[in-house]
Parts: structure tokens; C-alpha cells; sequence
């Protein structure tokens, strides 16, 4: 694990102390309903907007608005300085053919559109007990450079069920266990996003509402380092 200057993190994110729960949100639409949902706490000063939400079992958990593609790297590797639980929360599309849209999918595992290496989560109990239910899809991940180049790649991706531009970087670069939950905007085969009608977002909204209520319940459950 590379050494890093402590001055790097706290000009990141501030001068408070980053707790074990942490969730990574490159989407501005996403990080604000997370806002929204602990009540609209004050934000932390750094280079990355970020605030400290309480859960209803009062476990702490630190939101960062990142940003897209393999810019996350950079927050990652600040996290490895330290013992962390690391969620990403943010939109894919929809490679099963079983999902619709708003659809919550949790990625098992990730490789990128231009190799055969599949990289998994660094191992936690929880990754064993995570809830499946008609909202909720666990299934394979494939990560991308842009959008608007995925469609040769989609073609020869028949065993994964999401595509999106984050998931790879983090389980590629985490030495702390972490969890990629998503929820699908768009159905690449069926309905890209380029087609989808207004009609179509009441369901994705639904979708992110649902899954807000599932990162504060893992978190909950995840609880603290020592527990």
C-alpha cells in the first residue's frame, strides 16, 4: 500500500476524521437525494464535496460527490490509507435480459471493455448476505472508457448484467472491502438511454429511492470496524 502525505487527504475532503462507512457518488442527482434523505447536512470544505450522515442505528457514514469514469481512483486510494467500508452508488445499464428500468443491481465482480482480468471485492461477510428480491439483481460487471463506445463492447459481453464506468476502478484499486450498487437507467439492448420517454424516469427515480433505503440498511448493518 503506498504511504501518503495526511495533508493530501484532509485537502480532499477537510480536517474531520473519515469514518468506516464511506459511499461514493459521481452523479450530482444522486448525491443530492442522499443529502436530502440525512436531512441536508452542512457540507465539508476540500476539493471533493462531501458530507457526514447519520444512520437511524447512528452509524456514521461519509458521502464524497466523485466524479466519472476513472477519476475515482484518486478517492479510492486515499481510502486505502485507512479501514474502510466502500459503497459506490451510482447509474448503469442494463445488460439481463430479467432487468427493467430502476432495476437496483449490485456488481459480484468487474472487468474492463478491453481485458479478460476480472477483478472481485476484497472480501467482507456482508458480500455473502447481501438481500435478493425482485428489486435487487446480483450479476457480473463491465466496465467502460465512454458510453457512447459500448455498443461493440456490449456485443460480446453475454455474461454480465450491468455496464458503467466506475465499478472496475474500484474493485481493481481497493484494498478495503467495498460494493458497487447501481441502479439501471437505461436498457442498452432494449431502450438506450438516447430513447428513453419521460414516462420512463418515474420508474428510475423509484429505483434510486429504493436503493438510498438499502445503502442505510447494509450501512446499519455493516455498522463499525470493531463490530
Amino acid at each position: 500500500m503506498m504511504v501518503m502525505d495526511k495533508k493530501i487527504v484532509k485537502t480532499f475532503y477537510g480536517t474531520q476524521e473519515i469514518p468506516y462507512l464511506v459511499c461514493m457518488v459521481p452523479i450530482i442527482h444522486l448525491y443530492e437525494k442522499l443529502a436530502s434523505r440525512f436531512g441536508s447536512p452542512e457540507e465539508r470544505k476540500g476539493w471533493y464535496r462531501n458530507f457526514y450522515g447519520l444512520t437511524p442505528q447512528g452509524r456514521e457514514m461519509m458521502i464524497v460527490k466523485t466524479n466519472l469514469g476513472n477519476t475515482v481512483v484518486d478517492p479510492i486510494l486515499t481510502m486505502n490509507q485507512g479501514d474502510h467500508f466502500l459503497f459506490h452508488f451510482g447509474y448503469c445499464g442494463g445488460l439481463h435480459s430479467e432487468m427493467r428500468l430502476g432495476c437496483v443491481t449490485i456488481a459480484t465482480d468487474s472487468r474492463f471493455e478491453d481485458g479478460e482480468v476480472i477483478y472481485t471485492p476484497k472480501s467482507h461477510p456482508i458480500l455473502s448476505q447481501l438481500p435478493i428480491s425482485e428489486h435487487v439483481f446480483l450479476g457480473r460487471n463491465v466496465t467502460v472508457e465512454s458510453i457512447l463506445r459500448e455498443d461493440d463492447v456490449l456485443r460480446r459481453s453475454h455474461d454480465v448484467a450491468s455496464v458503467d464506468q466506475e465499478t472496475g476502478y474500484l474493485y481493481r484499486e481497493s484494498s478495503n472491502p467495498a460494493l458497487s450498487l447501481m441502479v439501471v437507467s437505461d436498457l442498452p439492448f432494449w431502450k438506450p438511454f438516447y430513447q428513453l420517454k419521460k414516462s420512463d424516469f418515474s420508474n428510475v427515480e423509484k429505483g434510486v429511492e429504493y436503493a438510498i433505503s438499502l445503502i442505510i440498511k447494509l450501512a446499519d448493518i455493516l455498522g463499525t470496524k470493531n463490530d
